[in-house]
């Protein structure tokens, strides 16, 4: 008999869910996410069809595009004049709040002012990951992942004003300072320490210091 209950409170919650993620307008979706689930949406687009049912969700003066996915018991911090594109993937299993998952996972996703993902991304938000402000997911398909066999460390850092191209890959516990460019295809299965650098390769090594790619990539946006 809970078995039963369960299932069908788990079906009710997935068609309340996509009935708010379907209303018509953003000022729909964006009032009734706030008053029924007590998220905290100011001053931001959520685009049709993007379905969010998570434990806190926090989006200000920022942007996110159609049929995105926020789903699971994590926490999501979505900061000032920041923009996500269509179809990202946002997701953080039940199994990590359970008691036996030790040590506590942080299932945490935090976008700082001025970050920026693209479409079509996947972000495995067991651990936390955090893109610092000004840095750009570019490209698509590139894949975040925070936890699997044996990772202790599972966080995952983007430096600030970096730039990662498509089809990277993060492994838990990976990282990348401030202005590094991040080149399509890439590995990442470390923590790189230095700044203003470009990373290439299966095996994630720096292929060039004291980079200017910042500079003429600004330029060309400009």
């Amino acid at each position: 008999m809970l078995n039963y209950f369960r299932k069908t409170y788990y079906i009710l919650r997935k068609l309340y869910i996509l009935i708010l993620a379907y209303q018509p307008s953003n000022g729909l979706r964006s009032f009734f996410y706030n008053i029924l689930d007590g998220y905290e949406i100011k001053n931001s687009k959520i685009g049709w069809g993007t379905v969010i049912n998570v434990h806190k969700f926090k989006v200000c003066n920022s942007s996110i595009g159609k049929r995105n996915k926020f789903l699971g018991p994590m926490l999501v911090d979505i900061n000032d004049n920041s923009i996500i594109g269509n179809m990202n993937q946002f997701i953080c299993g039940d199994w990590v709040s359970s008691s036996s998952a030790t040590p506590p996972f942080k299932r945490s996703l935090v976008l700082e002012r001025k970050s920026w993902i693209t479409g079509e991304h996947y972000f495995d938000i067991a651990g936390m990951i955090k893109i610092e402000e000004k840095s750009t997911i570019a490209g698509r398909r590139s894949e975040f992942w925070t936890h699997g066999v044996g990772a202790s460390d599972r966080d995952i850092i983007i430096g600030g004003n970096s730039y990662i191209g498509s089809g990277c890959k993060f492994a838990p516990g990976s990282s990348i300072c401030n202005g590094t460019l991040v080149q399509i295809g890439t590995i990442i299965t470390q923590k790189f320490k230095e700044q203003n650098v470009i990373i290439a390769g299966e095996k994630s090594k720096i292929v060039k210091r004291n980079s200017t790619w910042k500079t003429k990539f600004e330029h060309i946006k400009n």
